[in-house]
Order: structure tokens, then C-alpha cells, then sequence
């Protein structure tokens, strides 16, 4: 799980699809499924209606069954860009209803939730 600074155009090795990274945490077992859980009901949830910003603050990276997979969140135009190792599969609408729980989590971790360091 990953906190990104939504300024974005970020070229170096550790940028998450061209977002800084301020920081990282892994999550796993309940706290994983939980995040999962969450996230895949906002995206059923949504109305389809999403902003015309890009500008995600979380991230999740994860690995399944030898697989990379990333989505970059974006709660203020209700955006998921979904990528299969580095190329994008698709952009999907969610709603809000995950962000408290992936900010929870990544604060309870340490992890800076905006791009002037606080926590």
C-alpha cells in the first residue's frame, strides 16, 4: 500500500506510475483482505460518474499468483487506473468509500499521507 504525492510526472526509478512515493507499508492477512474488500465495493458501488482530475494519493501493489498488479486511486475524481506490470488495463470508476480505511492504515503504518510530510 502506498501513499503518492498527486503532482505526478515523477520520472525516477521509485516513482508508482509516474507518482512520487512518500511512502509504503505492507499489509496482509485480515488488513489485506479488508483493503480488498473495500476497495472492490467501491467500485461496485459507483454510479459510473467520475472527475476529470487525475490526481491519486494510494497506491496497491500487489502480487497474485506470480502476477503484478497496481492501481493507483484517485478518491477526488472517483478514478482506478488499474495496471498488469507496467502497461494499463483499464480505468474504472469507484467511490470514496475506501479512502478512510487505506489512510487509516497507512497513518496506523507511519506512512505520510500528503506531500508536505505529515502524518
Amino acid at each position: 500500500m502506498l501513499s503518492l504525492d498527486p503532482d505526478g510526472g515523477e520520472t525516477s526509478p521509485d516513482a508508482f506510475h509516474e507518482f512520487k512515493v512518500l511512502g509504503r507499508t505492507t499489509v496482509k492477512d485480515e488488513v489485506r483482505r479488508a483493503v480488498a474488500a473495500a476497495v472492490l465495493k467501491g467500485v461496485a458501488d459507483s454510479n459510473g460518474n467520475v472527475g476529470r482530475c487525475f490526481e491519486p494519493r494510494h497506491g496497491l501493489h500487489v502480487v497474485y499468483d506470480g502476477r503484478v498488479y497496481d492501481f493507483v486511486i484517485c478518491f477526488h475524481c472517483l478514478q482506478i487506473r488499474v495496471f498488469v506490470g507496467k502497461g494499463l488495463l483499464d480505468t474504472t470508476p469507484t467511490t470514496t468509500s475506501a479512502r478512510k480505511m487505506i489512510t487509516k492504515v497507512l497513518k496506523d503504518a507511519g506512512v505520510p499521507v500528503d506531500a508536505s510530510g505529515k502524518k
